[in-house]
């Protein structure tokens, strides 16, 4: 599924945990209590693949926690490789996307750490390795495509019900990232999307 239902589940987890918490101190609990979480949010993701060299630029937007980036590019090498990763969030975010999913752009400085992966003495360690600015703009392209998913999970008196609505298509990507150029041949997939998500939690044990 697209990266803002990866978000959702995430947020549904901690509302999970926090009714779960409430369960444990009786002395504050109310029978049936509910908790809601309604996000509306829009999505630009692109995996590129240059020689051994992979990267990720996922960023996302919801009205509840605002803008936020994941990079991550892995070398790959016969030892194991290097991991240059990092996030970005609010201000150090820019991201916009066509409610029709015609265009989005994301603009962002992310600091970053490298990280060795296997083989060597270096083996797990990692370094601040500066920032990264990243430039690109999609292009949507082929048909969009709509995703209506509902999901229920009742455990140890506690229900669960998610929705998800969303519309998302395939797209071309333009720009920088860091000092690179992206080429078209280095575009493996790209996906701009806008969703609509709720998720309600009742605790009858609370």
């Amino acid at each position: 599924m697209i990266g803002i239902s990866r978000r959702r589940r995430a947020l549904s987890a901690a509302l999970t945990a926090a009714a779960l918490a409430c369960a444990g101190t009786t002395a504050q609990a109310h029978p049936g209590q509910v908790a809601h979480l309604r996000v509306r949010g829009e999505l630009a993701q692109a995996i590129f693949q240059r020689g051994n060299t992979a990267t990720v630029v996922d960023a996302e937007s919801d009205n509840q926690f605002g803008p936020a980036l994941l990079y991550d590019r892995f070398t790959a090498s016969a030892e194991g490789g290097v991991d240059v990763s990092g996030a970005a969030f609010g201000d150090d975010v820019s991201l916009t996307v066509d409610k029709r999913l015609r265009t989005a752009t994301v603009i962002a400085t992310v600091p970053v750490v490298r990280c060795v992966v296997g083989g060597g003495e270096e083996e797990g360690a990692c370094t601040s390795a500066g920032t990264v600015r990243i430039s690109l703009t999609f292009d949507g392209s082929g048909r969009i495509v709509h995703t209506v998913t509902n999901r229920h999970v009742r455990a140890g008196g506690i229900l669960e019900n998610d929705h998800l609505n969303a519309l998302q298509r395939d797209a071309t990507v333009t720009g920088t990232v860091g000092a690179a150029t992206v080429r078209t041949s280095d575009l493996v997939s790209a996906t701009i999307a806008n969703a609509k998500s709720g998720t309600m939690t009742l605790c009858h044990a609370c």
